[in-house]
């Protein structure tokens, strides 16, 4: 296979995944708004927000990101760099967020500009 057709299927499937954990969250976030609202640390860790988003403590009756492990042991922060909090989210704010990212590894996009990680 050429170099071209092989960045092309990486960034493909990458861009797939993406996809798939974006859907995932929003499956997630539907099923909480038709629950009761997370009002405890423990709920909020229990639930997929902390898992996906790092979205792990309780803050007025939402989970928010408010630890930098929480974000560090996120998927957002493992798939899209995403791994410090700020504002109650998990949002890339270094290039080092970046480097820990598969879009780093699989799309080259490894230098954080404008709180997103690019090339």
């Amino acid at each position: 296979m050429y170099t071209s057709e092989l960045v092309y299927q990486a960034v493909t499937c990458h861009a797939s995944r993406i996809r798939m954990i974006r859907g995932f969250a929003a499956l997630c976030a539907a099923v909480v708004l038709m629950t009761a609202s997370c009002k405890t640390d423990k709920e909020c860790r229990e639930s997929c927000f902390c898992s996906l988003r790092g979205a792990c403590a309780a803050k007025g009756n939402e989970c928010k990101a408010t630890e930098k492990e929480h974000c560090l042991e996120s998927q957002v922060c493992a798939t899209m760099g995403h791994c410090t909090p700020q504002d109650g989210k998990c949002v890339a704010a270094s290039d080092t967020d970046c480097q820990r990212s598969e879009l780093c590894t699989k799309a080259g996009r490894c230098t954080m500009k404008a709180g997103r990680c690019t090339r």
